[in-house]
């Protein structure tokens, strides 16, 4: 499951209270609702499995001007 352009988990995103707090979009119940709805379907996430570290980000601008700074969205 992917390109859905939602972090389904807290962690998917660099700092969950700033996106929280500036209304960003990714990370609203709805959104994560409907994620959700699929996965109790029986489609999976194919990356997060085989990651040691359920911080992962994929998106993000540029690390050296702005490191830590991605999300992991589905």
């Amino acid at each position: 499951m992917g390109d859905w352009n939602i972090a389904p988990q807290d962690d998917d995103v660099w700092d969950i209270e700033f996106f929280r707090a500036n209304a960003m979009t990714h990370v609203s119940e709805p959104e994560r609702a409907a994620f959700h709805a699929f996965e109790t379907a029986g489609f999976k996430d194919v990356v997060r499995p085989h990651t040691p570290s359920r911080r992962l980000h994929l998106l993000g601008l540029h690390p050296a001007a702005f490191p830590q700074e991605g999300r992991h969205a589905d």
